[in-house]
């Protein structure tokens, strides 16, 4: 099975070429405040996006949650529940957790076919056929569809991966349904084109904190479209329609599993000194395996005359169709430790002179597999000599790294531990802010035409007449308040607030943000661009005593509603990430009771009362700027 989050390879590739690049304005209305108010709460460069206001001053009656659909998932762990729960009414999600995630895999047989798609995910070939037939032109081998093929007998597998040329429908027809060799289609990344295969993205990676993606794979009867292999991902699959028999394989030995790289060749899986049987099955529609990632796999479609031969059960198909649901690509603690040491390894060179001399005369001469030693016996002699102080002075350096991240003792002393966990902090917010910027957008935010495939026509009309008409109202409501300055018609001291979700948004101070932004490509002047856009009224109060002060901090505020949905993914593409909105050192204190305060509703004078150190008047304004921006309800309006 490809890997469905190969965000350096396919994916990149194909929204490279997709992404326009345009930079969003910086609409700095302020009122007295550093925070960047958006005119409207829905990022305004969507593809196809309209923003036809009503002229109607009636509230929008729904409430923009973070489900956005009441026919879908109310929240990130009931998602979860229903996709590895045997029914709806029982959560067994507790016991996935606990006994199998990230661990060993797990079978739910639910024989009840209707299982996907009473939520709207009843996906069959004709659905993958009609994706592709609106994006020829645009489709390509390799970025967004792959046809593959397994020859048992040769043991050879063929691909289009590496075509790169456009994809025409029939050719993807004629790949398929070649009675000989018929080939197995992957359909890469359908949750941009499948309205409720968006919503179970988002709301996993909201679970999940990490990126999660999907892939659809068609296969024709009686066919394996791909050779033995394990993954760099964790794996649910969903089968949709037909049977697909599935066989699983571990390494015996321990330290070789969970291997941060797919597999490249063929897996003998018979063989008895590195691999060990875990399991066979046949999925049936309705039901799920899960794997974590490493386990060596195959399979192949089915036919109910073949299952009936082996004395299995009856029912198969013509083909099999199944959407594989991705996730833990690069999210493992040797990640966050080469991140850390690297940290540690930068303060050395910052504040150790030793560190930053320059290396010896012609060094790569000297040290490698081959050095280049053509000199006489006195001469090789010198170069061992070099070699030595060479790896003695790399030795050394090596020791004050040890030092800096254990101390000098045997016990790691206390400014040791303080460090480390500065950098572990700082790590893991750098994580947090990739993810945050790069992740799939609140599905509320997307318009209906983003769309090519809504799987139920109830989520269909919800999404077009209600959630939409509330959106476009809640716009017409911003602009009509902004131009009228009445922000207290929305947020006052009696106003009930709360997050939507605090997932969705990350705060960090500016000094680290500008740390990971200069690792990143074209980004080093990315904060100082805000700090230089900022108009501020030199009258203006922003801080709880009256008193502002030059050297106040700042920090950034990062959130997923203006994320671009064609760039999910690509968090080592900078020049996609959604920009920071700023706020000042003093505001965090308002942030972090929301955050406390979730999911509970507070009212505006409590917050006042629990925010000492920020001005009522500005709390106002940084509720109302996360209001506009979907970030924050009130019980009045969305």
């Amino acid at each position: 099975m490809q890997q469905s989050t190969n965000r350096k390879s396919d994916h990149q590739r194909e929204q490279k070429q997709q992404y326009q690049g345009k930079k969003r304005k910086k609409n700095w209305n302020q009122s007295n405040m550093l925070m960047n108010h958006k005119e409207h709460p829905r990022p305004t460069k969507k593809p196809k996006r309209s923003h036809t206001h009503s002229n109607s001053k009636k509230q929008p009656a729904l409430q923009l949650d973070s489900s956005s659909n009441s026919r879908l998932w109310s929240t990130p762990l009931s998602c979860l529940s229903w996709l590895v729960s045997s029914n709806a009414a029982h959560d067994e999600s507790q016991d996935f957790i606990t006994n199998y995630w990230s661990s060993k895999p797990y079978l739910l047989k639910r024989r009840n076919a209707a299982y996907y798609s009473s939520k709207g995910i009843g996906i069959d070939i004709s659905t993958v056929y009609k994706i592709i037939e609106l994006n020829e032109g645009d489709f390509s081998f390799g970025q967004n569809v792959i046809c593959k093929y397994y020859d048992k007998s040769t043991k050879v597998e063929t691909t289009t991966n590496e075509r790169g040329d456009l994809v025409s429908l029939d050719e993807i027809k004629q790949l398929f349904e070649d009675k000989e060799n018929g080939a197995t289609i992957q359909l890469l990344h359908p949750h941009f084109y499948h309205y409720e295969v968006a919503h179970l993205i988002f709301q996993l990676e909201s679970y999940f904190g990490n990126f999660v993606s999907a892939n659809i794979y068609v296969t024709p009867n009686q066919k394996q479209g791909l050779k033995a292999h394990w993954d760099d991902i964790d794996a649910f699959i969903l089968q949709l329609h037909g049977k697909k028999k599935w066989k699983l394989y571990r390494h015996k030995e321990e330290q070789q599993r969970f291997p941060v790289n797919e597999s490249v060749h063929d897996l003998d899986v018979n063989d008895a000194e590195k691999f060990e049987f875990i399991m066979e099955c046949v999925l049936s529609p309705g039901d799920l395996l899960y794997f974590p990632r490493g386990i060596v796999h195959f399979a192949e479609c089915v036919s109910s005359s073949a299952l009936a031969d082996n004395g299995g059960e009856s029912g198969g198909d013509d083909y099999s169709l199944h959407l594989t649901i991705s996730t833990n690509q690069n999210h493992h603690y040797g990640e966050v430790v080469k991140a850390m040491v690297s940290k540690y390894v930068d303060e050395l060179v910052a504040n150790d002179v030793d560190f930053r001399r320059n290396l010896p005369v012609n060094i790569i001469g000297l040290v490698g597999d081959k050095p280049n030693i053509t000199q006489k016996m006195e001469a090789h002699t010198i170069a061992q000599q070099k070699r030595r102080k060479f790896e003695g002075k790399i030795s050394e350096l090596f020791d004050k790294v040890k030092t800096s991240v254990f101390g000098a003792g045997d016990e790691i002393d206390g400014v040791s531990r303080t460090l480390r966990a500065e950098i572990m902090r700082e790590t893991v917010d750098e994580m947090a802010v990739q993810f945050t910027t790069h992740r799939y957008p609140p599905v509320q935010f997307l318009a209906p035409e983003q769309f090519a495939i809504f799987g139920d026509a109830a989520n269909k009309k919800e999404k077009e007449e209600e959630i939409e008409p509330a959106m476009k109202a809640k716009d017409s409501l911003i602009e009509q308040v902004e131009d009228q300055q009445k922000r207290g018609t929305i947020i006052n001291v009696q106003s009930e607030v709360r997050l939507v979700n605090p997932g969705w948004m990350r705060v960090v101070d500016v000094k680290q943000s500008a740390d990971v932004a200069q690792k990143e490509d074209g980004n080093e002047q990315k904060v100082d661009a805000f700090l230089d856009d900022e108009e501020e009224d030199e009258d203006d109060d922003v801080s709880g005593n009256g008193v502002e002060t030059e050297d106040e901090g700042k920090v950034l505020l990062y959130s997923c509603v203006r994320n671009e949905q064609r760039t999910h993914l690509m968090a080592y593409q900078e020049e996609t990430a959604s920009e920071p909105v700023m706020a000042t050192e003093r505001d965090k204190q308002v942030f972090e009771v929301l955050n406390e305060q979730y999911p509970d509703w507070i009212k505006v004078h409590k917050l006042n009362a629990k925010c000492d150190k920020v001005d009522a008047k500005r709390i106002r304004d940084l509720l109302f700027s996360l209001w506009a921006d979907g970030l924050l309800q009130t019980k009045t309006h969305s």
